[in-house]
């Protein structure tokens, strides 16, 4: 069904218009994500060399990045009803991994979580399991994310709780990351934490005298660690880890070895500046909560133009990517 838009449009005075030529207007409409750009060139020969070893998950994830506004999505189509002059718009595929349909939700997102923010300081906190846990993790993505989740958590609520901190409850988001900066696996779980909570009966909102976040770094890591192995031992004596394909751990002497050596490392827990201004810490992470960052591929390959290079490193670390964040 044609549109009225543009009947509606050209009854608006002419000076509020952006003139616009029509070839402007197409070009416009055919724009590119650098994303999509690799998905389209390399996806093909990519399904072929790895067939075996792509997830129904990111089938449809690479297939809706690679249609997303083309004539395979479907079109609308608006005209003028005076010029005859017509235009079409390709759907979207909406696809939550898809960079290109993310700009509203993430927008929502923002707005949604700005509102239930409350007037005191907030703190950003990441965690981080050291690398070594990264093939048991790959390898029980699920099971291991919710486990990173609810240590983090628990390790902030718990210490936060204690009279010798804040002596109440704060309130935390939580975000998880699976890359980093290199565009390599990396988890590790984005916090964004109050400087005030609940205390007493009847609840009442307190706000920490501190300026600066109260927990120690060296209470944090050591508490984090516990809870993280403590809960990887639960579901190792319950028979659902699957282990690593490298054969590293293979009897219980193998991983009780494992694990003595991961008490013995020192945790990565980063804390950032304290974010001044409650939208901060939101607009921070809106950035990186609905979909792949345009800017993080970039830097990955600077000289993406009308070939974009190295086809299998880009495709397998943006699906790797995607099926950590389906």
């Amino acid at each position: 069904m044609e549109s009225q838009a543009l009947s509606i449009l050209f009854e608006v005075p002419i000076m509020s218009i952006k003139i616009v030529s029509r070839e402007q207007a197409k070009a416009a409409n055919k724009k590119t994500h650098p994303i999509q750009k690799i998905f389209q060139l390399g996806w093909p020969q990519y399904q072929k060399d790895y067939a075996g070893h792509i997830t129904s998950e990111q089938y449809k994830a690479a297939d809706c990045i690679s249609k997303c506004r083309t004539e395979a999505m479907g079109y609308n189509k608006v005209e003028c009803p005076r010029c005859g002059y017509t235009e079409i718009h390709y759907n979207s595929c909406g696809n939550r991994n898809c960079p290109m349909d993310q700009y509203v939700n993430k927008e929502i997102w923002v707005d949604e979580r700005q509102s239930e923010l409350v007037d005191c300081s907030y703190f950003h906190v990441v965690f981080t399991a050291p690398c070594e846990l990264n093939p048991l993790i790959f390898a029980n993505k699920s099971l291991l994310y919710d486990l990173l989740h609810k240590a983090s958590g628990q390790t902030l609520v718990e210490l936060m709780q204690n009279k010798k901190f804040l002596g109440a409850t704060p309130g935390v988001i939580q975000v998880l990351h699976t890359w980093g900066n290199n565009m390599m696996f990396h988890p590790h779980i984005h916090c964004i934490v109050s400087g005030g909570g609940l205390k007493g009966k009847p609840k009442r909102f307190v706000k920490g005298k501190k300026k600066h976040f109260c927990l120690p770094v060296n209470v944090l890591k050591s508490k984090f660690r516990g809870k993280f192995m403590a809960g990887l031992q639960e579901l190792y004596d319950a028979g659902k880890l699957i282990m690593p394909g490298d054969d590293s751990i293979r009897t219980p002497q193998d991983w009780q070895a494992f694990k003595d050596s991961m008490y013995k490392k020192s945790w990565d827990i980063d804390i950032k500046e304290t974010l001044c201004g409650k939208g901060n810490a939101i607009q921070y992470l809106g950035r990186y909560v609905k979909a792949l960052v345009k800017k993080r591929v970039d830097k990955r390959s600077p000289s993406m133009r009308p070939l974009i290079p190295h086809f299998e490193l880009e495709l397998g670390t943006l699906l790797s990517v995607l099926c950590c964040i389906m």
